[in-house]
């Protein structure tokens, strides 16, 4: 026996049921990041390609929601690290800091763009980047709240909206290398 199943109109279609007694149904998904972004509240940061001068620990990106009604989540975070070495098998480590100061020293303010290129919203973010000087931008305050060893060349941090940065709220991203090289971070985050 087939059931009708009836939609707001009051019409309805008969319900396909597989033979696990299963009703069939389609739907679309799409990433909640592109949803978003349909809005205008998707947006991208960027410290270029840094050459490190050293192997200590540095403070190479920045961001703080200043947003004061939505939160701030990242969504994805691309690596790139080239150590200088034909070896191809040096790493370097990733830290992320939670709260930590806004940079007091050796930083450049970074404008985000939006992903929806007709959109005039613009970031409510304090984002910033290394300007090559010193060991990193100096800050104070925060916890390391976790680390990863990276390799050589490119990776994508999958963050998925993770952390969620309320107002006033920041994420800072450490790296310490294995060898001096290259390197540099692109953030993806939006506001929701």
């Amino acid at each position: 026996m087939s059931e009708t199943i009836k939609d707001g109109t009051g019409r309805g279609f008969l319900a396909k049921v597989n033979e696990l007694n299963q009703v069939e149904v389609s739907s679309v998904g799409r990433t909640e990041e592109s949803e978003v972004a349909d809005g205008g509240y998707s947006f991208v940061a960027s410290t270029e390609v840094l050459t490190l001068n050293s192997l200590n620990d540095h403070l190479l990106f920045y961001i703080k929601n200043t947003n004061t009604i939505k939160r701030l989540k990242l969504w994805t975070i691309h690596f790139g690290y080239n150590g200088g070495s034909t070896n191809h098998n040096r790493t370097m480590i990733v830290k992320f800091v939670t709260q930590p100061s806004q940079p007091t020293a050796n930083y450049t303010s970074v404008v985000p763009d939006n992903f929806n290129l007709g959109s005039n919203y613009l970031a409510e973010a304090d984002v910033y980047k290394w300007n090559g000087v010193g060991d990193g931008m100096t800050y104070t305050d925060g916890k390391i709240s976790s680390a990863y060893i990276v390799n050589k060349g490119s990776t994508i941090f999958d963050m998925c909206g993770i952390p969620i940065q309320v107002l006033n709220s920041s994420t800072g991203i450490i790296i310490a290398a294995e060898e001096i090289g290259t390197v540099s971070i692109t953030v993806r985050f939006f506001y929701k």
